[in-house]
């Protein structure tokens, strides 16, 4: 049986052993955030994106363990970038996960679409530091 990508993410993150997540509810990202609580992994539904981010990163200061963030797209990805950039700051592990406007409408303006990796040299550098 095939799995999708929600699907991928979701049992990933539950073998990891992820316990919570937090997320503002999107589009883009809305199958991977209800399969990721289908896993019965806790999502702590935020009314910011950078709360979201900010607060994957305390998480994983009190914790100890990886804090997960996820946005929807576009603007939603980029409202990240503050809180990742505190952890990466702090040598602070956060995975970010964010959604983006259909592949195949790649440079037609597709909704919300931005090149959200080479966005600004900055968030690039730091995304394949986390690599």
């Amino acid at each position: 049986m095939a799995l999708n990508g929600s699907e991928i993410i979701a049992r990933a993150l539950k073998r990891h052993g992820v316990e919570n997540f937090f997320y503002i509810m999107g589009g883009p990202m809305m199958s991977a955030e209800l399969e990721t609580m289908g896993q019965d992994i806790r999502g702590v539904d935020v009314r910011h994106e950078q709360a979201a981010a900010l607060m994957a990163h305390a998480y994983a200061r009190l914790r100890n363990v990886p804090g997960i963030c996820m946005a929807a797209s576009g603007p939603g990805v980029t409202n990240l970038v503050t809180g990742i950039a505190h952890a990466w700051a702090d040598c602070t592990p956060v995975i970010a996960l964010g959604g983006s406007s259909p592949y195949g409408m790649s440079g037609q303006g597709g909704f919300q679409e931005i090149d959200q990796v080479d966005d600004d040299g900055t968030l690039h550098q730091m995304v394949r530091t986390g690599l």
